[in-house]
């Protein structure tokens, strides 16, 4: 698993302190995903392929099968980040 998905998915439970520095790395990931595909919609495919990638390991550890995770990133191609005219 993800140690960030888990700490994502505990933040009300964490103290407030490594609450801030969960979401703080969650920004920082999503701001240098969008800078990098860039154009309109940069930060919502951010948050789509960040989405994606953390959902696909849930999936694949509840299955216990690296072909959920696959199935569930199959989509995120290089077409699917890049910005759209």
């Amino acid at each position: 698993m993800c140690l960030c998905g888990i700490l994502g998915a505990e933040a009300g439970a964490l103290t407030p302190e490594v609450t801030a520095e969960v979401q703080s790395f969650f920004r920082r990931c999503i701001e240098d995903l969008a800078g990098r595909v860039g154009g309109p919609g940069a930060t919502a495919r951010a948050h789509h392929v960040i989405a994606t990638l953390e959902g696909g390991m849930i999936l694949a550890r509840a299955y216990g099968d690296i072909g959920a995770f696959d199935q569930a990133t199959s989509a995120l191609s290089s077409s699917t980040i890049e910005p759209t005219s």
